[in-house]
């Protein structure tokens, strides 16, 4: 856009970079997106009420990500939300997490995560700590086969509530990956979520533990590569 001019108020001045947006973003204020692929060339935080909303959804409107040594993208706090977009390539070096951090208070809904990969002691894609993740798509989460890594394949829940998402075609390679897909502990909550095609070392599908709780889900078609561990749903501790 030759007219792109801060703050990027009108469709007309509009920025067209992702990062001259978020530069002039301040608080409870809305990044409209519209199509095309944009770079996320430095990791960023919607917080503060800030959000990012795509005008014509996750098919239209995609971040590519690179390697980061913090989270690519942290959403917290009352008001944040990420919507409508698809994150491509969340990785990191070693053992560092350059994925997605959810935090109470934030949203991330109809969002798509594709191809996303982890070596050592993270999940694949995200950290859930809070907060609502809703009807998004997690496909070909990775975790590799670091030294004594464990950890789920796609997302680790804490905290908060996930509802109508599917995580699909997780795989891990080697070491020891054993936290399943999805790995819901503490006060984590899953519901009406389809977990199918995990393939990975020690358990898949769902990994339950502390008062994490799994409801109306669907399992399906994941595989063990450890054979005496279990491929739909493992419940570590009973409260």
């Amino acid at each position: 856009n030759p007219n792109a001019e801060a703050p990027y108020d009108t469709w007309e001045k509009a920025a067209t970079t992702l990062a001259d947006a978020l530069a002039s973003l301040e608080s409870g204020m809305t990044l409209h997106v519209r199509n095309g692929t944009y770079a996320i060339t430095g990791a960023f935080t919607l917080d503060s009420g800030k959000a990012i909303v795509s005008e014509n959804g996750p098919e239209k409107t995609i971040f590519q990500s690179k390697s980061f040594s913090t989270p690519a993208i942290t959403v917290k706090g009352e008001g944040s939300r990420l919507s409508g977009v698809t994150v491509k390539g969340l990785t990191a070096p070693g053992n560092k997490f350059g994925g997605v951090e959810l935090y109470s208070g934030g949203e991330i809904s109809n969002c798509v995560f594709l191809n996303a990969n982890h070596v050592n002691a993270a999940p694949g894609t995200m950290r859930m700590y809070g907060g609502l993740l809703a009807d998004c798509l997690f496909q070909n989460s990775q975790r590799g086969s670091g030294a004594g890594a464990t950890s789920s394949t796609a997302l680790s829940i804490s905290a908060g509530t996930m509802e109508r998402c599917r995580v699909i075609d997780s795989w891990g390679d080697g070491g020891s990956v054993k936290y399943g897909a999805v790995y819901v502990y503490g006060t984590g909550v899953v519901r009406n979520t389809v977990v199918a095609g995990s393939c990975q070392p020690g358990y898949t599908g769902f990994y339950l533990g502390g008062s994490g709780r799994v409801e109306s889900c669907t399992v399906a078609n994941n595989e063990s590569t450890t054979t005496s561990q279990n491929a739909a749903v493992y419940i570590a501790s009973l409260t």
